[in-house]
């Protein structure tokens, strides 16, 4: 049975803080793998430091990033389960844990053939993570919600986990490389519900996106007879003052957000050709009321090897859409 406290003392030359013993603890239960003593204290040896100015507190970040990545692997049973805790053991001191290193290390083949824009094109079924996102009240948080500032305490929705990874290859024959990445939509609801007021930031399907046409600005150039291994994650988060501006109290919060994650070949201007497709839905709900039933998580709900073409015209950037206010 895994305890923070032993790791803490065993790991670190300073004592740890009460808070973050704590929160070690709850996230290990989160994840799942208390009972996997071995297996977390190596994923944790492999994002830690344990020099003379090492401490748990600076490396939290990063232990919630491995725990969650850890458990999204683990969960998909065997052979991952297997190959993970291998990775996870064998880790060396100077190694780092990621799902991309683990990814890598374990040199999957491709076991897709498609022709796309005329060209050979080979890729391996992704592998695609989930890990629930935590609900907490965050004292430094600093942000808008429908065009209205406000500052701390928050409700804030984070720490969650969607990553797609595959290894792609292209035909030796051509001679310029191919283009691939992900495409993502999302369908939002997402209200929260003071004394007295109503936000709603709703909107229909948008491409989610930070640099047209690729989701996040991301791609990767795929050289001909080179294999790449491409990964592309994805952490929706929401944050939502406990008191809005005029001073009314938040009385619950209600989020649905729909995506639509495509891993796509781009065939000409704004024209795409999908290889994978996965449909996956983020749910939170808060209740000040009753803070410790407080929830979120991500549902993958259809994952398939499909072939269809997408073509990108005039659709609105989720993030330019507008929230509406309504009292």
């Amino acid at each position: 049975m895994f305890s923070a406290s032993n790791y803490a003392a065993q790991r670190y030359e300073s004592e740890a803080g009460k808070e973050h013993l704590e929160a070690l603890q709850v996230l290990v239960h989160l994840a799942g793998l208390e009972e996997e003593d071995e297996f977390i204290t190596a994923v944790l040896n492999g994002v830690t430091y344990n020099g003379p100015e090492g401490n748990l507190a600076s490396d939290m970040e990063s232990i919630r990033t491995a725990l969650a990545e850890a458990s999204a692997i683990y969960r998909l049973g065997d052979p991952w389960r297997d190959h993970l805790k291998e990775f996870a053991v064998h880790l060396g001191e100077d190694d780092y844990f990621s799902a991309e290193k683990f990814y890598k290390a374990r040199s999957f083949s491709p076991d897709h053939t498609e022709v796309v824009g005329g060209r050979s094109l080979q890729f391996a079924t992704p592998m695609v993570l989930a890990h629930p996102p935590i609900v907490e009240v965050n004292q430094h948080l600093r942000g808008a919600l429908a065009g209205y500032a406000f500052q701390p305490p928050t409700i804030w929705i984070r720490f969650g986990l969607f990553k797609v990874l595959t290894a792609l290859k292209a035909d030796g024959d051509n001679t310029d490389a191919t283009k691939a990445g992900v495409l993502q939509f999302v369908t939002s609801s997402r209200v929260a519900e003071y004394d007295g007021l109503k936000v709603d930031y709703s909107f229909e399907r948008s491409l989610d996106t930070s640099q047209p046409p690729w989701y996040k600005g991301q791609t990767d150039d795929i050289p001909p007879g080179e294999p790449v291994v491409l990964i592309r994650d994805d952490s929706p988060t929401w944050a939502v003052p406990t008191k809005w501006q005029k001073g009314q109290d938040l009385r619950s919060v209600t989020i649905t957000d729909t995506f639509e994650t495509y891993l796509a070949v781009q065939v000409g201007p704004h024209a795409f050709t999908t290889l994978f497709t996965c449909e996956w839905t983020f749910h939170a709900k808060y209740d000040m009321q009753k803070p410790s039933e407080g929830s979120a998580e991500y549902s993958i709900t259809a994952q398939k090897i499909e072939t269809r073409d997408i073509k990108v015209t005039g659709l609105p950037l989720a993030h330019n859409v507008e929230a509406k206010v309504v009292s």
